[in-house]
């Protein structure tokens, strides 16, 4: 299968696969929104990908415009990592000076910060509390003494 044809048909896949309402929780991390989360993945790499020097022909005309607003709206209707995954994609196509102003267009730049930025500042702030604790004595004995509070123990 010529790869030309593959992301064709994988990005009328993924525009097809487009949340018609909020996920609902108990749908959160279901197949088709698992479906979008990966392939956003594959998406976002893709695009990373055609900003290379060495891309190649096939991979440089590659079009993913038409993908931007589907997974803009997805983004704003999915829960979890799906979301976070659909946030990894509009993020890179954001950084490209070739789908930027389309990410800008759908509002794409204001949904990033309204929900992806959050997020990334919540895991930097904890990945930041566990480097602490792991490398600061002081906060491993504070962090103990948290604990034992939370369960009761004092």
């Amino acid at each position: 299968v010529p790869f030309e044809a593959l992301a064709a048909r994988l990005a009328e896949i993924a525009a097809a696969a487009r949340p018609g309402a909020h996920v609902a929780l108990d749908e959160e991390g279901g197949p088709l929104s698992r479906l979008r989360g990966n392939l956003a993945l594959l998406f976002a790499s893709l695009c990373e990908a055609q900003a290379t020097d060495g891309a190649p022909p096939a991979l440089r005309n590659l079009d993913l415009s038409p993908l931007v607003d589907p997974y803009v709206d997805a983004l704003r209707k999915e829960r979890g990592a799906v979301q976070n995954n659909i946030g990894v994609f509009i993020t890179r196509m954001a950084q490209s000076t070739r789908y930027k102003q389309k990410v800008r267009d759908c509002n794409g730049l204001e949904s990033l910060h309204q929900i992806q930025l959050p997020r990334v500042q919540a895991q930097k702030a904890e990945a930041e509390r566990k480097h602490r604790i792991d490398t600061n004595t002081d906060a491993r004995r504070a962090e103990a003494q948290r604990l034992r509070s939370l369960r009761g123990l004092d």
